[in-house]
């Protein structure tokens, strides 16, 4: 039962996760609740990627979730990828409320 309700919300995130939209995010993946948002570095205005503007934007998105009340973590040798890994209670309401603010960070960034 526990394992499948692990697979159920983790979909749920995961497809909650594909309608966030950033110029910057580069990838999603997920396997039942272990989720993961990676980022590419933004382009400056010669075309050329912004270095470690991915990891700063990582950086800013972890302290608007822990803002809101939502704690994540971030991985990878830059820094880059923003990793979910709810606990097993954590059900669809909460997984709204955590797509509702990562979506409010996400937004806030473009409009910074």
């Amino acid at each position: 039962a526990l394992a499948r309700h692990g697979e159920i919300i983790g979909a749920q995130l995961l497809d909650g996760l594909q309608t966030l939209t950033h110029p910057q995010i580069a990838s999603l993946r997920g396997a039942g609740m272990f989720l993961a948002m990676e980022f590419s570095d933004a382009l400056g205005p010669n075309g050329a990627p912004v270095p470690h503007s991915a990891n700063a934007l990582c950086g800013r998105i972890v302290e608007g979730m822990r803002a809101r009340g939502v704690l994540l973590g971030r991985v990878g040798r830059q820094q880059h990828i923003l990793k979910l890994r709810p606990p097993m209670p954590f059900g669809a309401a909460e997984a709204r409320e955590v797509l509702a603010a990562l979506g409010d960070c996400l937004e806030s960034e473009q409009t910074a």
